[in-house]
C-alpha cells in the first residue's frame, strides 16, 4: 500500500489481507521510497493523507504516473481519500478544494441511481478536497455534500474511509488536534 503519513493505519484493509494470507508492503513516497514495479505486485492500495492532490509535490506526480500505468496494466487499484484524488488526476479527472468545506465525522453514503455496488451506509469521513472523475468513469456513491466513489477499469476510488477502525479514527484525531 502507498501511504502519505508515518502513522498510517490501514485498519480493516490489513485485517482482511492478513485473514486471507496476502503479503503486504508499505511504500512511503513522501520519504523518497521507490514505488514498486508493477510485476512485483498483484494490487495497489493508496491511502489518504494531509496533502492535497493538486499541490506541487513531486512524489504525488510520481504516484499519478504509477497509478495510470497500474490501471493501463489492469492491476486492481483501491484508492482512498487523498489516494482517490491522486487516482482521479492520474486518469484525467481533477482534484480541487471542496465547495462546502470540511466533511468530517460519520456520514451517510448513498448509491447513485445506476450503481449496483455495496458502497452505501454510514462511514467515517475526513476531507475538505473533492474530485471530478475522469471521463467514462462510473459514479457509484455520494453524500449530501460530495462525490464519494467512482470506478473506471481496474480502479475504485473512494473518498470516505471504509478502512478506518475506532483505533484509526482516534489516531487521526490525535494527529489533527491542535
Amino acid at each position: 500500500r502507498i501511504t502519505h503519513v508515518d502513522r498510517a493505519a490501514a485498519g480493516l484493509i490489513d485485517a482482511v489481507a492478513e485473514e486471507r494470507g496476502h503479503a503486504r508492503r508499505v511504500v512511503r513516497p513522501y520519504r523518497g521510497e521507490r514505488l514498486p514495479d508493477l510485476d512485483e505486485i498483484r494490487a495497489v492500495i493508496v491511502l489518504g493523507g494531509p496533502q492535497s492532490a493538486y499541490d506541487d509535490h513531486p512524489f504525488l506526480r510520481d504516484e499519478e504516473r504509477f497509478l495510470a500505468e497500474a490501471v493501463d496494466a489492469d492491476t486492481p487499484v483501491l484508492a482512498i481519500c487523498l489516494g482517490a484524488q491522486v487516482l482521479t488526476r492520474a486518469l484525467g479527472g481533477t482534484a480541487h478544494p471542496g465547495e462546502t468545506g470540511l466533511e468530517a465525522g460519520i456520514i451517510q453514503v448513498d448509491l447513485t441511481a445506476d450503481a449496483t455496488s455495496e458502497l452505501s451506509g454510514t462511514f467515517f469521513s475526513f476531507h475538505s478536497d473533492s474530485m471530478t472523475p475522469p471521463d467514462g468513469a462510473d459514479v457509484l456513491a455520494a453524500s449530501e455534500r460530495y462525490l464519494q466513489a467512482w470506478s473506471a477499469g481496474s480502479a475504485l476510488a473512494i473518498q470516505f474511509h471504509p478502512e478506518m477502525t475506532l483505533e484509526g479514527i482516534n489516531g487521526l484525531l490525535q494527529i489533527e488536534a491542535p
